[in-house]
C-alpha cells in the first residue's frame, strides 16, 4: 500500500496510487475524498489487458499533477490559508487577492504533523481494538477447546455407565438363566416321580381288572391276603 506502507494493496486510486482495504475505507465516507476516483486492481488489470496499443489506461499510472479550475493549465502549487484551499498563482492575483498563502509543499509539511497527531488517537484506538480482537479469538479457541474436552468427558462418561449396565445386564441374565434352569430341572423330577406313581396305578388297575374279569372267586380273595 502505497499510503500506509504496511497492508498489500487491494485497489487503485487516480489521487492516492495502490492502496489496501483499510486505506479504502476513507474513500468511501470522508466527503473530501469524494472526487477520488477508486477501483479494484482486478478490475484495473482487466482494463489493462482490453487496452488496445494506442488506448489510454483508465487511470493515470504515474503521479498525477494537480491543475486549477479556474485556470486549467495552471498546477495547483500554492495553498491559501484564508480560504483552507490549494490555488494555483494565477488565483492569488484574482480570486484569493490579498489571502495570505504559501508554497503547498511548505503548507503540507506544517499540517503532516498536525495529521500525525490527530492520528496518534486513531492509532491507539485501532491497537485497542486489534488487542480486543485478539481476547475475541483467545477466547473464541478457549470456548472451542472446552467444548472439545467436556464432549470427550461426556463420551466417556456414557461409555463407562453404557458398559457398567451391559455387564449388570449381562450377571441378572446369568441369574435369571441359572434361576429358570434350577425350577424347571425341580419340575422334570417331579413331573418324572408323578410318571413313576402313574405307570404303578396303572399296572395296579389293569392288574386287579384282569383278574376280576378272568379269575376265580378263591384266586381273588387269596390276592386279598396282606
Amino acid at each position: 500500500c502505497d499510503k500506509c506502507k504496511k497492508r498489500d494493496a487491494e485497489n487503485y486510486c487516480d489521487s492516492c496510487r495502490f492502496i489496501c482495504t483499510r486505506c479504502t475505507e476513507p474513500h468511501e465516507e470522508w466527503p473530501e475524498l469524494s472526487s477520488h476516483r477508486v477501483i479494484s486492481l482486478s478490475e484495473l488489470e482487466g482494463s489493462l489487458s482490453r487496452m488496445n496499443a494506442d488506448e489510454a489506461p483508465p487511470f493515470p499510472l504515474t503521479k498525477k499533477l494537480e491543475f486549477c479550475s479556474s485556470h486549467p493549465k495552471k498546477e495547483l502549487d500554492l495553498y491559501c490559508d484564508d480560504c483552507s484551499t490549494p490555488i494555483c498563482r494565477d488565483c492569488i492575483i484574482r480570486i484569493h487577492h490579498g489571502h495570505q498563502y504559501d508554497l503547498i509543499s511548505t503548507t503540507f509539511s506544517e499540517q503532516k504533523g498536525l495529521i500525525v497527531d490527530c492520528l496518534q488517537p486513531v492509532e491507539q484506538q485501532l491497537r485497542a481494538v486489534e488487542e480486543a480482537m485478539k481476547g475475541l479469538d483467545s477466547r473464541e479457541k478457549m470456548i472451542t477447546d472446552q467444548r472439545t474436552e467436556i464432549e470427550a468427558d461426556i463420551r466417556s462418561t456414557f461409555q463407562g455407565v453404557q458398559k457398567a449396565l451391559d455387564e449388570r445386564k449381562a450377571e441378572l441374565s446369568g441369574q435369571l438363566e441359572q434361576l429358570t434352569q434350577e425350577k424347571l430341572t425341580k419340575l422334570a423330577t417331579q413331573r418324572n416321580d408323578l410318571k413313576e406313581i402313574q405307570s404303578r396305578l396303572s399296572s395296579c388297575l389293569v392288574f386287579v381288572s384282569e383278574s376280576l374279569r378272568t379269575g376265580s372267586p378263591v384266586e381273588i380273595l387269596a390276592a386279598k391276603k396282606p
